[in-house]
């Protein structure tokens, strides 16, 4: 078994296809299949299921899709463990909830870009629980989780809090300076993130001391689900720095909810030891933050020692 055949197989299951994968790879299609061939004769097993749309992953390669891309990763990561800790290099993959990509996803990327340029930096927006799932599959190094609940099998280390509001459209006259009460959010009709999402679990959880409350749509997408609300469908709840955007463009109004935030947390894997960049990119990470708090870039949100809200 060689990397170069973990590596096709990789690339065949992203591009559910041989064709497509061979045209990534610069390779005939034909050299692929048989690569992927003496792979399934070496493990005994298959591994793709081909079909005339493409092909589909057996049991046996959905379990070895999930290995095969941790040992690649592994083995790119060697260089990185041994590389000068103020020069270094290789690949990094960091996971990041779409609220986040305006206030610490794109300062991170851009700093880690201008100061760690021999690091190749690969950036994934998803829910907390896909990234979750990414880190525990060793897919990303690192990823900020909304915490929803304790975690007992990544290794996390407290971020910010941050204040949760309930947003509606700028008719509301929401006002961020007010405080409103989770009972009077449950009485709105809301559009909430869908599941499995770790603020709709907060939240949800939140409004179920209340009553059963007025979920009237779920939405995968945080910038569909605000122009829902822009549109007057409903009414919903976020994070402010998920709003501060369309705050600014009074879009929206928002009132901050009383006694509910969410914890974002730095995830890492206890199985995989963290590379140079890594540990780099954290470091980066709490700068941003504590900068983005203490110029008032990042409003509403506090380091997780800070006891004042």
């Amino acid at each position: 078994m060689e990397i170069r055949q973990l590596e096709y197989f990789v690339e065949i299951a992203r591009q559910r296809g041989f064709s497509r994968a061979a045209a990534h790879l610069y390779i005939a299609q034909s050299a692929l299949s048989r690569q992927i061939n003496l792979l399934e004769q070496e493990l005994g097993v298959a591994l793709l299921l081909r079909t005339g749309r493409g092909v589909q992953l057996t049991e046996a390669g959905e379990v070895f899709l999930a290995r095969a891309e941790s040992i690649i990763r592994q083995c790119r990561q060697v260089g990185q463990e041994v590389a000068p800790a103020n020069a270094p290099g290789g690949e990094l993959s960091i996971g990041m909830p779409p609220s986040l990509s305006a206030t610490l996803a794109a300062p991170l990327l851009i700093g880690l870009r201008e100061r760690f340029p021999l690091i190749f930096v690969d950036a994934w927006i998803e829910t907390s629980i896909l990234l979750r799932e990414f880190v525990i599959r060793g897919k990303l190094d690192i990823a900020v989780l909304g915490l929803a609940e304790s975690e007992s099998v990544l290794n996390t280390q407290a971020l910010v809090t941050e204040d949760l509001f309930l947003v509606g459209p700028s008719a509301a006259r929401l006002d961020a300076d007010n405080v409103v009460s989770i009972a009077e959010a449950a009485a709105r009709p809301l559009i909430l993130t869908s599941r499995p999402n770790s603020i709709r679990v907060l939240v949800e959880s939140a409004l179920k001391q209340h009553g059963v409350p007025k979920i009237v749509m779920e939405v995968n997408s945080v910038p569909l689900l605000l122009e829902l609300v822009e549109a007057q469908i409903g009414h919903t709840i976020l994070p402010h720095s998920a709003i501060q955007a369309s705050l600014q463009k009074q879009l929206l109004t928002a009132s901050r909810l009383a006694d509910l935030s969410l914890d974002w947390v730095i995830a890492t894997s206890r199985e995989r030891p963290l590379s140079a960049g890594a540990i780099r990119a954290q470091e980066l990470m709490r700068q941003i933050v504590d900068e983005a708090i203490a110029t008032g870039r990042w409003q509403y949100a506090r380091r997780p020692d800070d006891a004042q809200h």
